[in-house]
């Protein structure tokens, strides 16, 4: 799907639960268009009741269940159904009966702005002289591994795969580094 054809008609949107396993009951009602982007936040923004709510419960004893898959158009109407489907303002975690949902325009301007450095589910940021100590160990003194290189730096060996083949943004653009390291390659 383009961003041509992303209107209100082709945009679903998933209608999910968190589910206390202990008890089975389905304690939070939420919406989302990728349930695991938002099972992240969840489990990461402390500063949020719900996020709070699960530590207090156990991350253990969770289960992010989802529930329906609706139009844009039907999101706020079935979050509200759902919500009171469960009880879960009064016997769970919601605080709200519903969500405005934000706008297809809202939702792609907001993606925009999350891409690379600025994604929160990006946890690694090089600097360029790090850049240059990877690509100098690797293709020059062919001294480090792949393996070796994201033990280093701590991230993964696609990583580390992806920025040597300057598949990463951290690399893609580049000029400074293709310019040296272009012929090896």
């Amino acid at each position: 799907m383009t961003k041509d054809t992303i209107t209100k008609d082709t945009v679903k949107l998933i209608i999910y639960g968190i589910k206390d396993k202990r008890t089975d009951e389905i304690k939070y009602i939420g919406q989302t268009s990728n349930l695991t982007n938002r099972k992240y936040k969840h489990l990461h923004e402390m500063d949020r009741y719900v996020t709070q709510q699960i530590y207090k419960t156990g991350v253990e004893n969770i289960e992010f269940v989802e529930l329906d898959v609706v139009n844009f158009d039907e999101v706020a109407e079935a979050e509200k159904r759902y919500i009171k489907k469960y009880d879960t303002k009064n016997n769970g975690w919601n605080q709200n009966d519903t969500y405005k949902p934000i706008s297809i325009e809202g939702r792609m301007k907001i993606s925009s702005m999350k891409k690379g450095r600025n994604n929160p589910m990006c946890k690694f940021y090089f600097s360029q002289e790090e850049l240059k100590e990877m690509f100098a160990l690797y293709y020059d003194n062919q001294k480090e591994t792949i393996e070796k290189l994201s033990n280093k730096y701590g991230c993964s060996s696609s990583t580390i795969s992806n920025i040597l083949n300057y598949n990463h943004y951290l690399t893609r653009d580049n000029e400074e580094l293709k310019e040296e390291y272009n012929e090896v390659i």
